[in-house]
């Protein structure tokens, strides 16, 4: 599942980085994006990149996958 994903983050424009974890029943990969990235257009490209992958997913899976996104700049940074 995560490689089907993986294999489709080419397409994806502005990603200066991505890793992934896999376990039993679950896989968590984070995209990272260029400094200055439009987030919308990322967001977007992403999403169509995941629904590529999907395609070529189990059911099971297909209808279980979460794309969540987030913006460091919104989180307070306390030094």
């Amino acid at each position: 599942v995560t490689r089907k994903i993986e294999d489709k983050l080419p397409s994806v424009k502005n990603i200066s980085s991505y890793k992934s974890v896999s376990a039993n029943s679950v896989a968590v990969i984070t995209v990272e994006f260029k400094r200055w990235t439009n987030k919308s257009d990322a967001y977007s490209d992403l999403k169509l990149a995941i629904d590529e992958a999907k395609a070529n997913l189990p059911e099971q899976v297909r209808n279980n996958i979460l794309i969540k996104r987030v913006d460091f700049n919104d989180i307070p940074v306390y030094t």
